[in-house]
C-alpha cells in the first residue's frame, strides 16, 4: 500500500491531522512546508523614541505595556509576543498567529458610519463607547484603541471565589481592582480591559504617589505633570492615564 497523504489544517494556533485514503500514484508536485514562525522577542524591537525600552522593559509590566507602538510601526504584542505571553508552551515550532485587526462590523449604536474608523477619529473620547449590544469599541477596534493582546482573565477569582470573576469586578472597578486571588495576583493584573490597564483607557486603580483622590481624574488639572507624577510603583501619570494626560 502506498504512504497517506496528510492534510494540516492550522485553526487558532492548532494543527489538525486528517488522513485520508492513499492515492495509486504519487503527486509530482509534492505540497511546500507550512509556513513556521518561531515564537520569539525580538532583538531590535523598542518603543518609538525610546531605545532602552524594549521587550525587556515590556515583560516588567505587560498589561500596560503591549499595546506599546514601537519606533519600528509595530505594536509590542508583535515585536515581544514571549514579554507579553502569547507564545504558546511548545515555543520550537508553530504557526504565526492571527494578527491584530480591528472589526469591520462593529457600528456605535449599530450605526454603519460610526465604525472603528470614526472611532479613529477621537479614540480618547469613543474607545469606550458600545455597539448598543455592549461590545466595546475597546474590543472591536484593538489597533485603533491600542488593546491588541490585552483580554480579561477567565480563570481569576477573587480569593478562589466562585463568581468574584473579572464580571464581578466590572461591577465596581474602582473598588474591586486591587483584590487579589489566592496566589496574589490583582484583579488589576489579571482583568486589564476590566480595570483601565491597557490601550486607550484611564486606570482606575493609578493614585499619585498612592495617595487617595489624586488619580486619573485628578491629572486632568495636572497634565504639565503628567510625565512627572508616579504612583508608588514608579508608573508615571502618562502610561496610566493616557486619555487624562492627551497620550492617545
Amino acid at each position: 500500500s502506498g504512504s497517506a497523504d496528510i492534510e494540516a489544517a492550522v485553526c487558532d494556533g492548532v494543527v489538525s491531522i486528517d488522513t485520508f485514503a492513499p492515492t495509486s500514484v504519487p503527486s509530482p508536485n509534492p505540497t511546500s512546508e507550512p509556513t513556521v514562525w518561531v515564537c520569539e522577542d525580538s532583538a531590535d524591537w523598542y518603543k518609538a523614541g525610546k531605545p532602552s525600552k524594549d521587550c525587556d522593559w515590556v515583560m516588567d509590566k505587560p498589561d500596560s505595556r503591549c499595546s506599546e507602538e514601537g519606533d519600528d510601526g509595530t505594536l509590542a504584542t508583535e515585536g515581544c509576543p514571549d514579554a507579553c505571553g502569547l507564545c504558546p508552551e511548545d515555543e520550537t515550532a508553530t504557526i504565526a498567529p492571527t494578527p491584530c485587526t480591528d472589526s469591520t462590523e462593529w457600528g456605535y449604536k449599530g450605526k454603519s458610519n460610526k465604525d472603528c474608523d470614526w472611532v479613529a477619529k477621537k479614540p480618547s473620547k469613543f474607545c469606550s463607547k458600545d455597539d448598543g449590544d455592549d461590545w466595546l469599541a475597546l474590543s472591536a477596534c484593538p489597533v485603533t484603541c491600542g488593546t491588541c493582546g490585552c483580554t480579561d482573565s477567565d480563570t481569576w477569582l477573587y480569593k478562589g471565589k466562585s463568581g468574584k470573576s473579572c464580571d464581578h469586578v466590572a461591577k465596581k472597578p474602582s473598588k474591586y481592582c486591587d483584590s487579589e486571588d489566592d496566589d496574589g495576583t490583582t484583579a488589576g493584573e489579571a482583568c486589564p480591559m476590566t480595570c483601565g490597564n491597557c490601550g486607550c483607557q484611564d486606570s482606575l486603580t493609578w493614585l499619585y504617589k498612592g495617595k487617595s483622590g489624586k488619580d486619573c481624574d485628578y491629572m486632568k488639572k495636572k497634565t504639565n505633570k503628567c510625565s512627572k507624577y508616579k504612583d508608588k510603583d514608579g508608573t508615571k501619570a502618562k502610561e496610566a492615564c493616557p486619555i487624562a494626560c492627551g497620550e492617545c
